[in-house]
């Protein structure tokens, strides 16, 4: 398995299918794509069930009830099988070939992991989506899963004074590149 794609979603049924389409638009062989709800309440588990099936190694984990972000991304962290690892939230999109680059940019610059800063879209007048997004994104990363796996990396389940700058550097330290034509 090359890359496993970790998802974890609740309550996000007005974002859900637009992220997991932008999956749909992401597969390959040897991609994985653990899609972990976390004991959504809304319209959000018929969703990931219905683009299970249009996603080629899609997987769907089930938490019994609300454990949180945290929980769910290392839920996806303990079920992931690739050679790299990468988080999208389950409100959150990529665009088609993004994860075919950040592959390709780490095995090019040998390093731990990648980093990319993310671009905000929104539909113009006609349908285009040219301009901001009207909702948050995230950076994107790609990790290489070996090195999380053997220092133990996890998501934090709870925080203490100081703890996030000290969580944000074990995850976002390595190698940025620039994705052509974003900024």
């Amino acid at each position: 398995m090359k890359l496993s794609v970790v998802v974890p979603f609740h309550n996000v049924q007005d974002y859900a299918a637009e992220t997991l389409q932008s999956l749909v638009h992401n597969t390959r062989p040897g991609y994985e794509f653990i899609l972990v709800d976390d004991c959504s309440t809304d319209r959000t588990p018929r969703i990931i069930e219905h683009f299970a099936e249009l996603l080629p190694g899609g997987v769907v984990i089930r938490h019994p009830h609300n454990r949180g972000l945290a929980d769910a991304r290392n839920t996806g962290l303990d079920a992931a099988r690739g050679r790299y690892l990468t988080f999208l939230d389950g409100d959150d999109w990529l665009a088609p070939g993004h994860l075919d680059r950040l592959v390709a940019a780490i095995e090019r610059h040998g390093c731990e992991f990648v980093r990319t800063d993310h671009v905000r879209r929104s539909p113009d007048a006609d349908g285009c989506c040219t301009g901001p997004l009207n909702r948050d994104a995230t950076r994107s990363s790609i990790h290489e899963a070996r090195s999380c796996r053997t220092t133990g990396r996890r998501w934090p389940t709870t925080r203490t004074p100081g703890q996030a700058s000290t969580t944000g550097r074990c995850w976002t330290a390595g190698c940025c590149v620039s994705t052509p034509g974003c900024g």
